[in-house]
């Protein structure tokens, strides 16, 4: 799993300040299957910075002046390539298999890994392990997807192997990577002898079982990738659907899949740019992908879709469980999820720049609280997108949670600086709502008191969200002993 700081407009610059990272997630099978472990199992995050001449981070400014928005890239490239924040460094290893569990961190760079020479088992991607190993000489890898690979550098004692990359950016038709710079990553210095023998395997069977195809969708909805241009003529791209076209983040939910619901997800990628989708807290299966006519396209009308060719099945590597898949320019992808944890979510498109403006929408699974169903008429019938009422205004005075960790019960005290309509709920850390303590009007400078007993709720860790009718949210991590 991967984890970052996400707050819209922002995040870009949080994760490049070095708010990023990733943890592994194990179960008694994975452990029974005698992979490479302890030091023979190295995490790689992947991300691409500049840096001044003191050695402190730069990042790129946008041409436009500040009283035409400013601040805006439509991507961003670095010139350096760090490895767990070190640029191009090298790792020691033994003539034996290795496993690598690789992050693409970056915030637009794409790369296509591979190290002459030598093959790569790949054994896992984001929703975790595949059927079976899979050949292959080259990995694919989109910003926010993880691939789970064996390296085995047994064939090649005593040599310096140096994993390269030939992802084009922008990708896919962008500049090929610098092979002296962008397109190295590491290198790997491998020894002539082994400290102790290796007795990993590389099993036929990674599953207990084959993954299972998900049953009959309930619903198929159509949704668009889209790229048009803000007021400043600065490069914006947005989510939306087929039937809707381009929608702003703030505006009405459209998917609201049902508790436990099996959906199928048509996501037309209508720019010039690869674009990886990824759905919080949902595992996918890839269906197919197809091309379409992009030139006759036209958003808001669903009769001008124009199928071209025959759907491809995904390949060996995109068979597994996914959170994130890689869109082509002019190509629809047909996944399928079973929904199943309740609450408000998101989806978006995981270059950093592009999920920052604007290309991001929420999605309600279950029943949909009535101050969330009415957020999107709201913003729209106020004008809560116009200029002078944006929303990223704080109204929020204090948000408290005393005493936490609490044993038996634990008070939430909250106040706001303006009149608001909120919603109090409680999740445990598998995103189900677990408690609604409160709903309804507050008044502007006064204090709420909330009580929650500990009594029925499940697990010793929960969020504690207050979310506003104007879509604002507040969270409070609370611990019970």
């Amino acid at each position: 799993m991967c984890s970052s700081d996400h707050t819209m407009g922002i995040t870009r610059l949080n994760v490049y300040a070095g708010l990023a990272g990733f943890y592994l997630l194990r179960d008694e099978w994975e452990n029974s299957l005698n992979l490479p472990s302890g030091e023979y199992e190295v995490p790689l995050a992947i991300q691409d910075r500049s840096f001044y001449s003191d050695g402190s981070l730069y990042y790129p400014s946008n041409p436009y002046p500040a009283e035409q928005g400013g601040g805006i890239l439509p991507e961003m490239f670095g010139d350096f390539i760090l490895v767990n924040g070190a640029a191009w460094p090298f790792l020691d290893v033994e003539p034996r298999k290795y496993r690598l569990r690789l992050l693409n961190g970056s915030d637009s760079r794409f790369y296509e890994l591979f190290l002459p020479g030598v093959d790569f088992y790949q054994i896992g991607s984001d929703g975790g392990l595949l059927n079976s190993p899979v050949l292959t000489n080259r990995i694919p890898i989109g910003p926010g997807e993880r691939i789970d690979v064996i390296v085995d550098f047994s064939a090649v004692p005593g040599q310096n192997l140096i994993l390269r990359n030939n992802a084009r950016s922008p990708h896919p038709y962008g500049e090929t990577p610098n092979p002296r710079t962008t397109g190295q990553i590491m290198a790997f210095k491998v020894a002539t002898t082994l400290s102790e023998p290796d007795t990993s395997v590389l099993p036929t069977n990674l599953r207990p079982s084959p993954l299972a195809a998900l049953g009959n969708s309930s619903k198929t909805r159509q949704l668009i990738l889209s790229e048009g241009e803000d007021e400043y003529g600065r490069v914006k791209p947005m989510l939306g659907t087929v039937a809707d076209g381009p929608l702003e983040f703030m505006e009405e939910i459209t998917e609201n899949p049902g508790m436990n619901a099996i959906e199928e997800w048509e996501i037309y990628n209508t720019t010039p740019d690869a674009h990886p989708v990824h759905l919080h807290l949902v595992h996918f299966q890839v269906i197919n992908t197809q091309k379409f006519n992009v030139k006759k396209f036209i958003p808001g009308n669903p009769g001008s879709i124009q199928l071209l060719g025959q759907p491809r099945k995904p390949s060996a590597v995109d068979a597994g469980l996914k959170d994130t898949f890689v869109i082509l320019p002019g190509e629809v992808a047909r996944v399928k999820a079973l929904f199943d944890k309740e609450g408000l979510y998101v989806w978006h498109c995981h270059i950093l720049s592009h999920e920052d403006y604007d290309m991001m929408r929420p999605f309600y699974v279950g029943e949909m609280p009535e101050l969330i169903a009415e957020l999107g008429k709201k913003v729209k019938s106020e004008g809560l997108l116009d200029e002078n009422r944006g929303l990223e205004v704080e109204i929020l005075t204090s948000l408290k949670v005393a005493p936490n960790p609490f044993k038996e019960s634990t008070q939430i005290n909250f106040s706001f600086k303006e009149d608001a309509v909120v919603i109090l709920r409680i999740y445990d850390f598998l995103g189900r709502a677990v408690a609604a303590p409160f709903s309804g009007a507050v008044k502007a400078n006064q204090n709420y008191e909330v009580q929650i007993d500990r009594k029925g709720l499940p697990g010793s860790t929960y969020i504690c969200k207050l979310i506003t009718s104007d879509g604002r949210s507040y969270e409070k991590l609370i611990l019970a002993n």
